[in-house]
């Protein structure tokens, strides 16, 4: 849950000068592009939630004179050496032989760091006890239902004065391991059978089951309302899991913005000498907004009440485009009515085509840049 909800619709990679402004660099979006990374970064994020850790590697051109890419480096496979006093001497990688890889060549990112620590905790790891004892709970839970829904069956044979010899006894147990339930049996002779079930009120599981799901969610510190495992949770309760959850995301985007920008993307920048004085910016794309979902409906009511033109819906509040053609959609192919605007113009010279909307000329306003 944690890292889709970080990556969310993926991040947007710029470089800026001093001041804040966006520049153009053609080579480092191209790296940026040719190395993938929102898969990238998702996998370096996974790797960091189960492992511990997370590695990034820089690839480097033959004479080092240029970063071309990155890419991630399995969790499993890697290893921190570091001197007496803490420093990282060096990354090595265990795969069949040994590489081992200078500081500067791997972004190392520490889940739940504690200060003075080489590695990452797993935010798995803490859970994996808990999780064993609930799903062998649960699977003794389906025992037992089995044993309620088909219990097991005592079969009599025969009477004192006409028993069974063995051999029928047997020929009859070997053709009831091919009978399924609710097949009919058919048989010759005496017989009686007895179902062993239990009897009176049995255990109520329930509680155990969501006391061992709480400790599990809250051990992984995802909001309650996000999983099916615990039901009845307040509205209250929902919320202020929501707002905490909320904010560690953040906290988590936070950090790895200002890993990737200083140990990667920046290293990038300089290594490849794009500029001393540029510098990079992650921004993370965000998930849908719902004021502007609603200021966007809201707009789509007014057009529709001829209170507004389409126009002035699009353009006063300078939406950006893609809310502009979600708009667009909902008006413009509104049953009945005429297109608001030429499909094949150009969106930055928009004239309302409508002659019959209700209002009058003096009304009207059009929109239109030359």
């Amino acid at each position: 849950f944690t890292d889709m909800f970080v990556i969310g619709t993926g991040m947007v990679v710029t470089v800026i000068d001093e001041d804040g402004n966006e520049v153009k660099v053609p080579e480092f979006d191209s790296i940026i592009r040719k190395s993938k990374p929102n898969m990238t970064i998702k996998a370096f994020k996974k790797d960091s939630s189960v492992q511990g850790d997370g590695y990034l590697e820089k690839y480097y051109s033959s004479d080092k004179g240029m970063i071309t890419g990155f890419g991630v480096t399995p969790a499993s496979s890697m290893r921190v050496e570091r001197d007496g006093h803490g420093v990282v001497n060096s990354y090595v990688q265990e795969l069949g032989d040994e590489v081992e890889f200078a500081p500067d060549e791997i972004v190392h990112y520490r889940n739940n760091w504690i200060s003075g620590e080489a590695y990452g905790r797993s935010d798995v790891e803490k859970v994996t006890e808990v999780s064993e004892i609930l799903r062998d709970m649960i699977i003794d839970l389906s025992n037992f239902i089995s044993t309620k829904a088909y219990p097991p069956i005592v079969w009599m044979f025969g009477t004192p004065d006409k028993p069974w010899n063995p051999d029928d006894i047997e020929s009859f147990m070997d053709d009831r391991e091919e009978v399924e339930p609710g097949d009919q049996i058919g048989i010759q002779g005496d017989m009686d059978a007895k179902a062993i079930g239990v009897a009176g009120e049995s255990l109520n599981i329930e509680p155990y089951l969501t006391f061992f799901a709480s400790m599990i969610v809250s051990g992984l510190k995802v909001p309650a309302t996000l999983t099916s495992v615990i039901t009845g949770i307040g509205q209250f309760t929902a919320d202020a899991q929501a707002n905490a959850y909320t904010r560690r995301i953040n906290e988590i985007r936070m950090e790895l913005s200002e890993l990737l920008e200083v140990e990667l993307f920046d290293e990038i920048i300089r290594v490849n000498g794009y500029g001393d004085k540029l510098h990079s910016k992650v921004t993370w794309k965000k998930h849908d907004d719902e004021q502007l979902r609603m200021a966007v409906n809201n707009l789509i009511q007014l057009v529709q009440n001829s209170v507004i033109s389409p126009e002035e819906a699009r353009m006063n509040l300078s939406y950006p485009m893609e809310v502009v053609g979600t708009l667009r959609k909902a008006v413009d192919k509104a049953e009945g009515a005429e297109p608001a605007i030429d499909a094949n113009a150009d969106d930055n010279n928009i004239e309302d085509t409508s002659d019959d909307d209700g209002r009058t000329e003096q009304d009207r306003k059009n929109f239109s840049e030359s």
